[in-house]
């Protein structure tokens, strides 16, 4: 959901054990970070909730976080995965610090062969800044095993907010609100713009334009990592281990690792010859989908959304290509030589002393010749291919409130 400037993620994420292909074509956990990511590239507010199936002790995800009071002094995997994330991304665990009141550090899972803290609000530091103290409390729901978590936050209002109003699990109570607006000019302006848009790969192509085969490839991997901390992160791409073709660098201030990955495909992209065939290795699943399915719509909209700067760049030059580039997603813990090679690289120089930054004008060490390799006359394959399939946006549906103060319920449904 998005308020204004404030964004809300409403999510649940089940066992790590549990069988999430059925209703999903990405892994929950990656899903999650993805959003996260990019979301987190601005300085706006954000605030995560529900049910994590975490397990995060009395841990902070960084040492000048509030420090936490918990009943539930269990860490599990998904549990240190979920710190990760917030020293990542400086999210602030609010369960058992003193924005709760109540039962500082109150349980939030009841089942039969236990009790655990498994709910939980994580917030962007500049979230802070909006809540009072006692801000969260976790009240009991006597129709789920899990309790209730809430959260009082002081924001103006802008004149609409944006939230799914058909799924029970993100019920938020307004205090102060005003009657909903009947459908605006701006709606029905929208929908007539849905009704008529080309096909989707109509789109693509005419963006992109169509392929011709080529006798020539080569297979880069791309890594990314990131240091919040102290402002940096890094890319690395890998040709083959060893290959004088490999390069990496450091990024200084704010950046993401999916903001990265794209600079490193334009880097590849400008240094290889258009005519050999680019297959294209790296884990966001978020710049694959963007790259693939959502650049044309960026370019139509006028190229407002985050990272569209580098996007428009990396677009430019695949518009250039004359061969395919292909995108596979790799898992972070896949045990290939090349992923391996480009990840410890791209983790090691984050965290390393350097101070170097590289500039997007040239790539270190030499590239794969820009020499011509033959390609058919004829045209005949997408210009970006992706195994990944193109989920469809959620569901929106829109309301109206006034300025005041609003409350986030987090209802299970379980």
């Amino acid at each position: 959901m998005v308020l204004g400037s404030l964004s809300i993620i409403s999510v649940y994420l089940p066992p790590r054990t549990s069988d999430w292909t059925y209703y999903s074509a990405v892994e929950p956990d990656q899903k999650l970070a993805e959003v996260i990511s990019l979301l987190a590239i601005t300085s706006h507010p954000l605030i995560i909730l529900r049910d994590l199936n975490a397990r995060v002790g009395d841990r902070t995800a960084a040492n000048h976080h509030p420090t936490r009071i918990v009943g539930d002094h269990t860490a599990d995997t998904r549990g240190r995965w979920l710190l990760d994330l917030g020293r990542m991304f400086d999210l602030v665990i609010l369960n058992g610090t003193h924005y709760e009141t109540g039962c500082i550090g109150a349980l939030t899972s009841f089942q039969p062969n236990g009790s655990s803290t498994i709910d939980y609000i994580l917030v962007s530091t500049s979230t802070l800044a909006y809540l009072a103290p006692s801000a969260m409390s976790i009240t009991h729901n006597e129709w789920s095993d899990h309790d209730h978590l809430r959260l009082h936050i002081m924001v103006d209002y802008p004149t609409s907010y944006h939230s799914d109003e058909h799924n029970p699990q993100d019920l938020i109570s307004i205090e102060r609100f005003r009657d909903r607006a009947p459908t605006s000019i701006l709606d029905s302006t929208i929908t007539t713009m849905l009704n008529n848009v080309a096909d989707p790969q109509r789109m693509r192509d005419h963006f992109y334009g169509r392929a011709a085969t080529s006798s020539s490839a080569s297979s880069w991997y791309i890594a990314a990592s990131s240091d919040p901390m102290h402002r940096r992160s890094s890319v690395a791409a890998v040709l083959r281990p060893g290959s004088p073709a490999n390069f990496a660098f450091i990024v200084h201030g704010l950046s993401t690792p999916d903001r990265n990955v794209l600079h490193g495909l334009r880097i590849i992209l400008d240094s290889t010859s258009i005519d050999y065939k680019l297959i294209i290795y790296t884990s966001p699943q978020y710049v694959i989908r963007l790259v693939t399915f959502d650049a044309a719509n960026r370019a139509a909209t006028g190229w407002i959304g985050v990272n569209d700067d580098v996007l428009k760049c990396v677009c430019a030059s695949i518009q250039r290509r004359t061969a395919q580039l292909s995108l596979y997603y790799i898992d972070r813990e896949h045990s290939n030589a090349n992923w391996e090679t480009a990840s410890s690289i791209a983790c090691n120089i984050v965290h390393s002393r350097s101070h170097e930054t590289y500039t997007f004008h040239g790539v270190p060490g030499s590239l794969p010749s820009r020499g011509w390799s033959p390609t058919t006359n004829s045209p005949s394959l997408d210009k970006v291919y992706t195994s990944l399939p193109e989920l469809p946006p959620p569901h929106i549906a829109s309301a109206h409130l006034t300025e005041g103060m609003f409350a986030l319920d987090d209802t299970d449904s379980h």
